[in-house]
């Protein structure tokens, strides 16, 4: 019975630890994000366990870089580094339960964020 292998993987469960910034890093390399820009532009940034980035649109990669997640006033902000400084961003946990996560951009405050579901 495959159902039961929570044991080995502790990313198995669904719920949110946004109390560290290693809980929020773990949110943010879980699954890939979906974000969408208010010109209707969208892409999907892959962020990796080492503080490494990719975007990609239409499955083509087009900037890499760095991030790192800051706990300040009680608030933790996520500085996206990239290459390309298009994508150089800071973003902000506006909300955080164990069910779901709100980010916003600092430079770009309509854009919308999307966790993809990659259970």
């Amino acid at each position: 019975d495959d159902d039961d292998d929570d044991d080995d993987d502790d990313d198995d469960d669904n719920d949110f630890d946004c109390s560290s910034e290693e809980g929020i890093s773990n949110i943010l390399t879980e699954c890939p994000w979906e974000v969408m820009y208010i010109d209707g532009s969208e892409y999907i940034y892959s962020f990796n366990n080492n503080g490494t980035f990719e975007v990609a649109s239409n499955n083509t990669v087009v900037t890499l870089g760095t991030w790192n997640v800051t706990l300040s006033n009680d608030i933790f902000y996520i500085t996206v580094n990239a290459d390309s400084p298009n994508f150089d961003d800071e973003w902000v946990i506006s909300a955080c339960d164990i069910d779901a996560v709100e980010i916003q951009s600092s430079d770009y405050p309509q854009t919308q964020f999307y966790s993809i579901n990659c259970d």
